[in-house]
């Protein structure tokens, strides 16, 4: 782990972004095979604006990449004092929480900022959405990535409730699983006593 300025030396940012930088630390650089992708991992002890980390991505790729075809990716972090709960953190937070989710999922968004939003205790937060087939739809499709808002949500222990049968019907589907392990398990065995 290394201060970001140690690992980003060349880079030139505006006085505010850069203030807000010099006690972040870089935790990791990772860029995938195909060298289309970097994300980079960084640990911060206040927040950073979401806006704040888009324009640091722009600069980083125009200053460091130049025209290759390359996106670079941010993953923050945040290590906060205990003055922080789930609740402070959304009311402080929110509208970078906004920002990445629309970037993220259009629908999620909309369910966001059209439903109602109710904390039902300091790390608990209750979402009720209008009735409707896309909102059903989005409810039930799975994660297939998971952004960073949701991990950091995550890690905050804040959990967001779109409908109360969305839980229940994870349960039916893990215990579905094994059962079909077991048969193909069975079935394994008995062609193998053949």
């Amino acid at each position: 782990m290394k201060k970001f300025f140690e690992v980003f030396d060349t880079l030139n940012l505006p006085k505010d972004i850069e203030s807000l930088l010099t006690d972040t630390f870089v935790t990791r650089v990772t860029i995938t095979r195909d060298r289309k992708l970097i994300r980079i991992h960084i640990l911060s002890s206040h927040l950073i604006d979401k806006r704040t980390v888009y324009a640091l991505e722009k600069a980083i790729k125009e200053q460091l990449f130049g025209r290759k075809e390359i996106t670079v990716r941010i993953a923050e972090e945040f290590h906060l004092s205990a003055q922080y709960n789930p609740r402070t953190l959304y009311d402080l937070y929110r509208d970078s929480i906004l920002l990445e989710m629309k970037n993220y999922d259009i629908v999620l968004y909309n369910m966001l900022t059209r439903g109602k939003l109710s904390w039902t205790a300091d790390d608990t937060l209750s979402l009720t959405v209008p009735e409707s087939n896309l909102y059903k739809t989005a409810a039930k499709k799975p994660a297939a990535k998971k952004s960073t808002a949701g991990k950091k949500a995550a890690s905050g222990k804040t959990a967001a409730k779109a409908d109360e049968k969305k839980p229940a019907a994870k349960k039916t589907a893990a215990k579905r699983t094994p059962a079909k392990k077991t048969a193909a398990k069975k079935s394994t065995e008995e062609k193998t006593k053949e």
